[in-house]
């Protein structure tokens, strides 16, 4: 989770979201959800390191803890880069590394808790409106009441939101990685997650 943003409003809803993640994660006690290791945006010209300086300034006018740090610095917390070719980066201290099932899990059981029910394999194929309102969700296994549905579909959003008439406009993101074999540096790591994100 990279809580900063060029948008208030998405910074302040991603502030939002770490908070909520580490609540559920203490009171779900379902293990390690969260990796909280903090985030590094790095700076290889001068350009970007101004840019970087701009996003201080919002960071500071909404609340978010952030500093811009040194090479040195960037080493100390990975010190497996290379940091010899860098004018420094932003550095987030509470962005974090979450694991996707363990977080809905926590939530979840969070919810039930509180009297949510959840009904697995229940594929929705309608929803019913009354007055305007969403009052009950047709599925295969029949219909089920509910003061009030969330739409959590995610990439599957517009297909729910379309049973209603309303156009939700949502798009799939690519989101790139590298994997690698075994690395030397890290030969005697024990922790599964411990650097922040670069």
């Amino acid at each position: 989770i990279f809580q900063h943003n060029n948008s208030k409003t998405v910074c302040t809803l991603a502030q939002w979201t770490v908070q909520t993640y580490l609540s559920a994660q203490s009171e779900a006690r379902l293990g390690q959800t969260l990796f909280q290791t903090g985030s590094l945006e790095i700076a290889h010209t001068r350009e970007r390191w101004t840019e970087l300086k701009r996003k201080i300034g919002n960071s500071r006018s909404w609340g978010l803890e952030a500093h811009l740090i040194t090479p040195d610095e960037v080493q100390r917390l990975v010190p497996i880069m290379r940091v010899d070719d860098l004018y420094g980066a932003f550095y987030v201290p509470s962005d974090m590394d979450v694991r996707g099932v363990k977080v809905v899990e926590s939530l979840a059981a969070v919810a039930q808790r509180a009297g949510a029910e959840f009904h697995a394999n229940t594929p929705v194929t309608g929803i019913e409106m009354k007055n305007g309102r969403a009052v009950a969700v047709q599925t295969a296994q029949g219909r089920i009441e509910a003061e009030t549905i969330v739409v959590a579909a995610g990439l599957w959003g517009p297909i729910v939101g379309a049973m209603v008439g309303v156009n939700l406009p949502m798009t799939p993101c690519q989101h790139l990685y590298v994997k690698t074999g075994p690395l030397e540096e890290l030969k005697d790591e024990t922790e599964e997650v411990r650097h922040p994100i670069v």
